[in-house]
């Protein structure tokens, strides 16, 4: 004991200037933090309010951002957050002095998406944003770093940092980035690739092809629910219904793309692999925003990240052996006489195009095909579950049909009471939740006094619009598939119902989207009773009292994370 006494008073010296070079560098340290978090922080902006949630001097919104990710209930609470509001536009801030702009305004809607669409865009400023963000990060990771040695370094404060650090990295490198649209994406390319979908979409095709595909598909589809319900493992827990309807769209999207079915649906309950790999790939990017260090996992291959190269490897060779399998051309031109695979007709277009382009058309074209209709029908089952006036209703339409089957003419004109439940299902569970552009220039938005700077987003919220009383009128919140009985999709324009998107950019396959939908729940309420496995109180009105009561995807795709579980029971 006396040896390290002796030790200590001959080295006190030495100890002393350590400690002073210590709490100097720490001071630096503490102080170059403060500095560039002071210089990057958040900026309002001028004459536009801010989203009315908890805001920070150096992040902004962005602990509003965390928590919303982390509860799967992002839509509602930032609904709720503006209502509470009460503008017709709003800013969230983030730091970097970026702002989105959020917006429920149908004329504010139409400036931005159509009257100066030209002055908006999404792609190559989305791309350089993201290249800004992806420097910003690692400036962020110093200040993280740097704080975890100091006396703001609390659980609680360092968890809200993390957690805010990596939400902002996620949205503009993983959203911009992989998810969007790629920089060298040309006007000339978009024209080319919408002439091949509309010839893609005629009516002619509708009627003498695609629905023929949307019929099969229906009736193997419950040809193989019948099966399902009956299996042991089945009939406690349920089945997906979320799980079963992604086969039947990506199977029946692929029969109308190559000519012939995969029969994906059979393949049930075993695990498709591309299904699993899409899922699961979109459940890792939403992962990545809680965790610090998943570019460097990318990096060395390690972890979840591990998984998004096999699960790239997966989708790759599932859409190259479609490329090389043996299709049976179906699809008619405008000529009337040539048949084309959807391959052959791009190529018929555009003899030029690559096979990885032809790769990338492809898996637009399953994605869009398969999640669209899929997230519909599965909401709609979660819409109703509850509603039993509703349900009552759908059953007397469909058996007024005494037939066994259904033809085109009784799909496409008929059931309109059902077509009215799937667009009232639609307004409030959008399977899109947003969508947004970024402002080329400053510029001032029609008659309301707001402003967007150059590089600034505006941000439709597409679950907040069909919401908004002052669209739907007071009852918004009612679940009245009647407001839609006498003009249909045509009730609203497409500035207030902006689910089938907005001119010049309206969704080509919307008529075939509702046509796919009712044709399998005619075959599906002619079989079957349901039951979900998570019910509710009976009510038709969707208020704050009755929240939605499973986890879902905040992001771009309104996702049941985990599936909707049903009981079927046959029809007697």
């Amino acid at each position: 004991m006396s040896n390290l006494i002796n030790f200590w008073s001959k080295n006190g010296d030495n100890n002393n200037l350590k400690l002073k070079l210590l709490l100097v560098g720490g001071g630096v340290l503490t102080l170059a933090a403060g500095v560039l978090l002071y210089q990057h922080r958040p900026s309002k902006q001028e004459g536009t309010p801010n989203l009315d949630t908890p805001y920070s001097f150096f992040f902004g919104n962005l602990q509003f951002v965390a928590e919303a990710h982390h509860k799967k209930k992002g839509h509602e609470l930032i609904y709720e957050a503006f209502v509470k509001s009460k503008a017709p536009v709003v800013n969230m801030s983030f730091p970097e002095r970026t702002c989105r702009l959020l917006s429920d305004d149908p004329e504010i809607i139409k400036f931005v998406f159509e009257t100066e669409f030209e002055s908006f865009e999404k792609g190559e400023e989305m791309e350089s944003l993201c290249q800004t963000h992806q420097r910003y990060f690692l400036k962020k990771f110093i200040v993280v770093t740097i704080l975890s040695g100091t006396q703001f370094a609390d659980e609680e404060n360092m968890s809200l940092l993390y957690i805010s650090t990596d939400v902002y990295v996620f949205f503009w490198t993983t959203i911009c980035r992989n998810l969007m649209w790629k920089k060298k994406k040309k006007k000339k390319q978009w024209k080319m690739h919408r002439k091949a979908a509309s010839r893609m979409f005629s009516m002619r095709n509708l009627k003498e092809y695609m629905f023929s595909c949307a019929l099969s598909g229906s009736q193997r589809t419950v040809a193989k629910l019948k099966e399902l319900k009956d299996m042991d493992q089945f009939k406690e827990s349920g089945v997906d219904i979320s799980d079963i309807l992604g086969r039947f769209t990506l199977d029946s999207f692929i029969e109308i793309c190559f000519g012939r079915s995969l029969e994906i649906v059979e393949s049930a309950p075993n695990e498709h692999a591309f299904s699993q790999a899409f899922d699961e790939s979109i459940h890792i990017c939403s992962a990545r925003s809680v965790d610090l260090f998943w570019k460097w996992k990318k990096s060395l291959s390690i972890g979840n990240e591990q998984l998004v190269k096999k699960n790239e490897k997966i989708l790759n060779e599932f859409v190259y052996r479609l490329l090389d399998i043996d299709t049976r051309r179906r699809l008619i031109d405008e000529s009337g006489v040539d048949k084309h695979d959807i391959i052959s007709l791009y190529l018929s277009m555009e003899p030029k195009i690559t096979r990885k382009e032809l790769r990338d058309v492809a898996l637009n074209m399953i994605i869009a095909g398969r999640d669209t209709t899929r997230l519909l029908l599965s909401w709609f089952f979660y819409a109703i579950e509850n509603k039993p006036k509703i349900l009552e209703k759908i059953r007397e339409e469909i058996n007024a049909i005494s037939t066994s089957d259904i033809s085109y003419t009784q799909a496409s004109e008929g059931l309109k009471y059902t077509e009215c439940v799937l667009l009232e299902t639609l307004r409030l569970y959008p399977p899109v939740g947003w969508s947004w552009r970024y402002a080329r220039q400053d510029m001032s938005l029609p008659e309301k006094n707001f402003h967007m700077r150059k590089g600034d987003s505006l941000s439709v919220q597409h679950w907040a619009m069909g919401r908004s009383t002052a669209i739907w009128g007071k009852d918004a919140l009612i679940f009245d598939p009647m407001r839609w009985y006498a003009e249909g999709i045509n009730t609203k324009t497409p500035y207030e119902f902006v689910q089938f998107h907005i001119p010049p950019r309206v969704c080509l396959g919307r008529q075939f989207a509702l046509l796919e939908a009712k044709t399998f729940l005619f075959y599906f309420f002619k079989n079957f009773n349901f039951k979900a496995k998570i019910s509710r109180p009976i009510s038709y009105d969707h208020n704050e009292d009755h929240a939605v009561l499973i986890p879902y995807s905040s992001g771009a795709l309104l996702q049941m994370s985990t599936g909707y579980y049903l009981t079927l029971t046959t029809v007697d």
